[in-house]
């Protein structure tokens, strides 16, 4: 620096320095599964058709069968374009955009879904009294969600084969013991929801959550027209899911008992409540702001809870400390969890804690996370007298 770069120089005493924010430069990354997230730079907001226009821009190209999300948006401070002059003059801010490139959503017709229940055919009703208890377990239906080109249809149609087949199960053991009472139990993340992953889900998501409700609903009410015909006690129970929750705020979570499981199986009991030969039925849900449920059946005691407070393979040791709280559940011969979406059985002392599997299309991530996709099922098995037997996988 010359003497009269010196002298002339002015003072800057560590004024702050603008950049980019980390993450929010052009550019485009791919998942393994075949999505595209896109950052992109544009003057103001742009509208749905303009979505496509900004990622090509990048060099993306949009398949047949996939489609542009915008997820975020953020002004840049330190960025404005100014548009003609005097009072004509205009000042634009320019904003960064997050894209996403995922399968389009397929055109889900919820009447035409819920009409195949209508067309279904069951069995003539033939109650049969019994000392054992004929348990079916039902875990994250997750009505909604999309993955390997699944969705709605798929699971329901899972939810529904299920059905038929634990009505085969079921004649098919009465050959060798009596059954009078099925239990019905709904383990939680019944529907995707809109609250887990930021509300991301939503992304993946083949039709809207009130829909979703209205699916489940449906579907849960084909058992119980199904099952109780053909036995003297029907059972069905419901605990909340983290996928259930119907908001959060701030990272907080709802009333545990806020919950559209819960609520799904109120609304089968308002039904069955105006209609005539569901004396029979009884439905159980949770105490205010609690998150399992407990029964007594054919001299076994079963709790239920969806799983998300529960460590992964710690069913034992949480379901003891339960026990030491003087929870009802502590007492409980048979504890049936959901939640990790794989089969898990563990006997201690016992007593049995069941993982179940479920019915869901799967998770990209989490297979490619841990290697594999789980197996799809429903479970069931036979109880009486503190023992079981027949644990199947449907």
């Amino acid at each position: 620096m010359g003497l009269k770069d010196e002298l002339s120089a002015t003072p800057n005493g560590g004024q702050t320095k603008y950049s980019i924010p980390s993450g929010w430069q052009p550019s485009v990354t791919y998942a393994g599964d075949g999505c595209a997230e896109v950052v992109t730079v544009g003057i103001g907001s742009p509208n749905e058709q303009e979505w496509l226009d900004d990622v090509r821009a990048l060099g993306v190209t949009i398949p047949d069968g996939w489609s542009v999300q915008l997820v975020q948006i953020r002004h840049d401070p330190a960025a404005w374009v100014r548009r003609a002059q005097g009072e004509d003059a205009v000042t634009d801010a320019v904003t960064r955009r997050v894209y996403k490139v995922v399968p389009a959503r397929p055109a889900v017709k919820v009447d035409d879904l819920l009409a195949v229940l209508n067309g279904r055919k069951r069995a003539a009703p033939k109650t049969v009294a019994g000392d054992s208890t004929f348990v079916i377990a039902a875990a994250d239906w997750q009505i909604a969600k999309m993955a390997y080109g699944e969705g709605t249809d798929e699971t329901a149609q899972r939810i529904l084969d299920a059905l038929d087949a634990s009505v085969k199960q079921l004649k098919e053991l009465r050959r060798k013991q009596s059954i009078g009472t099925v239990l019905f139990a709904m383990l939680g993340d019944l529907c995707e929801g809109n609250s887990s992953q930021n509300g991301a889900v939503l992304l993946q998501s083949d039709i809207g959550v009130t829909e979703a409700i209205r699916v489940i609903r449906r579907l849960a009410l084909e058992y119980v027209k199904t099952l109780a015909p053909l036995v003297d006690e029907l059972l069905v129970t419901s605990v909340p899911g983290n996928h259930d929750q119907p908001h959060r705020f701030g990272g907080i979570a709802p009333q545990a008992t806020d919950s559209w499981a819960v609520d799904v199986a109120c609304q089968i009991g308002d039904a069955l409540q105006m209609a005539n030969g569901y004396d029979h039925v009884k439905i159980v849900v949770p105490d205010r702001d609690d998150l399992t449920v407990t029964v007594e059946t054919s001299g076994t005691i079963i709790g239920m809870a969806h799983g998300h407070q529960i460590r992964k393979n710690a069913g034992h040791a949480w379901w003891s400390a339960q026990g030491h709280a003087r929870h009802r559940i502590g007492a409980a011969d048979i504890l049936l969890t959901g939640h990790y979406h794989t089969f898990q059985a563990q006997e201690d002392g016992g007593r049995l804690w069941c993982q179940c599997p479920t019915v869901d299309p799967g998770s990209p991530w989490w297979d490619q996370r841990n290697g594999g996709r789980s197996s799809q099922g429903t479970l069931t098995l036979v109880t009486s007298a503190r023992r079981w037997s027949d644990l199947t996988i449907l």
